[in-house]
């Protein structure tokens, strides 16, 4: 996350520089279309400028857009709850003319809970980033996908670390665009 903040009125934000995630956003993509995916869960969505920026390129026949907006689940203590509100929203604005997107405003592992097995085809975790909560996350999601199981920020210790507690002995590709990968 950018570290710079701008103001909107009295609520402190960070600041968004979507455009400058869309190689990140492109590899994603790729990986969705190499696997024809076409029930994806998001876990950690934000502002929802990724699922804005797949649903138009590519065609879902289902996308799940999971997160808490909680500003204590995912270290964004430095924020009011009401900036993260904001967040919600702007997510909720980005999205509402995808008739194919169901929004779930819930932690990781309530959602996760809601899923049967083997029922979506990819999952992409960019939700918490330290260890525990990158590990949480995996073990919560990888028996409902089908075909991949990915996430986001594998340059990151704490990603590497609670990616490499579930995959030990895999080989785990990690892309030029900071995500790693494994097939389900």
């Amino acid at each position: 996350m950018d570290t710079k903040k701008e103001n909107i009125g009295l609520v402190r934000m960070p600041l968004r520089e979507a455009n400058k995630h869309i190689p990140e956003y492109e590899g994603v993509l790729s990986i969705i279309k190499k696997f024809d995916v076409k029930v994806f869960v998001e876990i950690g969505v934000y502002y929802g400028d990724m699922a804005k920026y797949l649903l138009e390129h590519h065609e879902f026949d289902k996308y799940y857009a999971v997160d808490s907006w909680n500003r204590l689940s995912w270290g964004l203590e430095s924020y009011t709850q009401e900036a993260v509100d904001m967040m919600y929203e702007k997510c909720k604005e980005q999205l509402i003319s995808f008739s194919n997107v169901e929004i779930i405003k819930s932690t990781s592992f309530q959602a996760s809970q809601t899923f049967k097995p083997k029922s979506v085809d990819m999952v992409y975790i960019d939700a918490g980033h330290d260890e525990n909560e990158v590990h949480e996350d995996i073990i919560n999601w990888e028996d409902k996908a089908r075909k991949i199981i990915a996430g986001h920020d594998y340059i990151l210790g704490g990603v590497q670390r609670g990616v490499r507690l579930v995959y030990k002995d895999l080989n785990i590709i990690n892309t030029p665009s900071k995500i790693w990968w494994v097939h389900a």
